[in-house]
């Protein structure tokens, strides 16, 4: 068990340094040159000319004239060492604070998808394994089909439209209070719902077939107890593996919808970092949301063993 851990834990450090690095090289290959795109940004406006001077000024004050490979490194050393992730160079605000503060509503609207996906997913994939070719079964059958087909941004687009400008149930935008969190999330909780669904339903089915439950069902158990006690923990460990990959999916996912409804989460921090070509608040941003999902997903791997304790670790 300690050598797993070891191994993962050193995995997850080799992954988010990788995806640091990834992210701080291609955004200095960027066409126009750092110091040009944050002048044209942070002093002379977007359609004005910028001076040699001012990009001399500006390389000069952000060391951009230094090899990528020492600008990295510094950086990476400031942020291992003593957890400084630069200063953003549109804000002038350390890039620490602009994240711990974008951090929560991201989770918050990540949490709730994920929610929406386990308490709707969940339930309807085993109701619709268990009336397998039923009219309901196949009613939400096409439900999964049509929502899996619509992209996030159209879903947000179209729930906007409706309960926001037709029946002023709930505002476009902002954040703050619970009416603002619904709508979000559920534009982004609506594709892997659907997929959660068709996922849990095909696993029921498969462990419906078992001879295990043909005997359970031959001793005359009850269907429901035979559902509840022995079905649904065999048929969950794909259903678990699938919601942590799905986590980052909803944390990528969020860079759209937090544009959208103006939600001021990781995402929309890191669409503003990238128009404004500032690479710490972008590289920051990327490491955060790398890091979260590879720590969801190492804590759905421990819950393997505690799902089925026949699943061992060495």
């Amino acid at each position: 068990m300690h050598h797993y851990l070891a191994k993962r834990i050193g995995f997850l450090l080799l992954t988010i340094l990788a995806a640091s690095a990834l992210a701080f090289f291609l955004l200095h290959a960027v066409p126009g040159g750092s110091a040009e795109t944050i002048a044209r940004h942070t002093l002379v406006g977007l359609e004005d000319s910028v001076s040699e001077q001012m990009i001399q000024e500006i390389s000069a004050k952000y060391n951009l004239g230094d090899p990528l490979w020492e600008q990295y490194a510094n950086w990476l050393s400031r942020a291992v060492l003593a957890g400084d992730l630069g200063t953003s160079i549109i804000y002038n605000t350390p890039v620490l604070k602009l994240v711990s503060l974008a951090i929560v509503p991201t989770l918050l609207l990540a949490g709730t998808s994920m929610l929406i996906v386990i308490i709707v997913g969940i339930p309807l994939g085993i109701y619709s394994a268990v009336h397998e070719n039923q009219l309901s079964d196949l009613f939400i059958r096409g439900a999964t089909i049509i929502s899996i087909s619509f992209p996030a941004f159209w879903i947000a687009l179209m729930l906007i439209l409706i309960f926001s400008l037709i029946l002023n149930l709930l505002p476009v935008a902002g954040y703050g209070t619970p009416a603002n969190l619904i709508l979000p999330a559920i534009a982004l909780a609506i594709h892997p719902t659907a997929v959660v669904i068709r996922i849990v339903r095909t696993s029921m089915l498969e462990t419906l077939g078992q001879q295990y439950i043909t005997f359970a069902i031959a001793k005359g158990l009850s269907f429901g107890h035979i559902i509840w006690n022995h079905a649904i923990k065999n048929a969950l460990i794909p259903v678990v593996t699938v919601l942590g990959v799905y986590f980052g999916h909803l944390l990528a996912g969020a860079v759209i919808i937090e544009n959208i409804f103006a939600w001021p989460g990781l995402g929309n921090l890191l669409i503003n970092g990238v128009e404004g070509h500032d690479i710490p608040v972008v590289t920051s941003c990327i490491v955060v949301i790398v890091a979260m999902f590879l720590i969801v997903n190492f804590c759905i791997d421990l819950m393997y063993h505690v799902i089925d304790p026949r699943i061992h670790y060495e």
